[in-house]
């Protein structure tokens, strides 16, 4: 299924981190479908000329915040390519129908 979003808000502002001279961009958004907040979506963000990825979930509100690593926000300066995912998967003794056929 392709999931087609839409990120609102990116602010970007370079940041030192750690003492090896590591510089990330902290990267702060939020996410919508069809004009609605977009919540518990998986964010990873994909550096193009390789390196670590970084990631976030949204929350209720759409909002998300990207993470390094644990414990240090931001990401590598630079192009990325993003994927946006709400992939569960399937429970059949779920309540919810969407959760039980593996959607949300």
């Amino acid at each position: 299924m392709l999931l087609r979003c839409i990120i609102l808000a990116c602010l970007v502002s370079l940041v030192g981190c750690g003492g090896d001279g590591l510089h990330l961009a902290t990267v702060d958004g939020i996410v919508t479908l069809n004009g609605e907040p977009l919540a518990e979506a998986r964010i990873v963000f994909y550096p193009e000329g390789g390196g670590r990825l970084s990631h976030a979930i949204t929350d209720l509100d759409g909002s998300y915040s990207l993470v390094y690593v644990d414990g240090i926000r931001g990401a590598l300066p630079g192009t990325h390519k993003v994927s946006i995912s709400t992939f569960v998967e399937a429970d059949p003794d779920s309540d919810d129908a969407l959760i039980k056929m593996g959607q949300r």
